[in-house]
């Protein structure tokens, strides 16, 4: 939570945010800071505000780990860079995240 709040996440956002965090932690292994970390990326630079958008974006990612050679634990480390690169290439939205789990995929 206290990624969330420092980074300026709204208020009425943060009970929903905490939900899908926890439920992604308990499934992926990965730590709670670093997806909160990715969780504030998805909304500031992925443009993906709403928290179905981001239940969705954690699923694709999520889903993207089951099938490749990287799970979300390794995916939550690294993404927020890879998408602030993403979004300077003018891919955002839950297009730019699946394209960024595939290639964190193949980069694996």
């Amino acid at each position: 939570m206290e990624v969330l709040v420092a980074r300026g996440i709204a208020e009425e956002k943060l009970r929903p945010f905490m939900r899908t965090i926890a439920e992604v932690r308990s499934a992926s292994g990965a730590t709670a800071t670093d997806l909160a970390q990715l969780a504030v990326t998805l909304e500031r630079v992925m443009g993906i505000t709403s928290a179905a958008d981001q239940r969705t974006a954690f699923a694709q990612m999520f889903r993207a780990g089951q099938l490749g050679g990287a799970e979300l634990n390794d995916m939550a480390r690294y993404l927020p860079g890879i998408l602030a690169g993403m979004d300077a290439l003018g891919v955002s939205g839950l297009r730019g995240v699946q394209n960024a789990s595939a290639m964190f995929q193949v980069l694996r």
